[in-house]
């Protein structure tokens, strides 16, 4: 809503909903997104969630370029029930 331009990629099928409704556009996949962002944050449950996301076949390392961010937030299961 900002003006900037969004990228998401979500491992569950129609969970990205909400931001593709507000203007973001949706990648294929963590490397595409990576290849293309100056910016990378991942919002996942557990570590394993994120070594997959990372390192799995077309994880951010697949596709990420020289210089760019990346963020990792875990999340327990409670913040599933936290109202936005």
């Amino acid at each position: 809503r900002a003006g900037f331009p969004l990228l998401v990629w979500n491992r569950t099928p129609g969970r990205a909903d909400v931001p593709l409704s507000l203007g973001a556009r949706e990648t294929t996949s963590p490397a595409e997104l990576a290849g293309v962002s100056d910016v990378v944050v991942l919002c996942v449950s557990d570590t394993p969630d994120v070594e997959s996301l990372l390192f799995g076949p077309d994880g951010v390392a697949a596709g990420i370029r020289p210089n760019v961010e990346a963020g990792v937030a875990i999340f327990s299961d409670w913040c599933g029930r936290l109202e936005l």
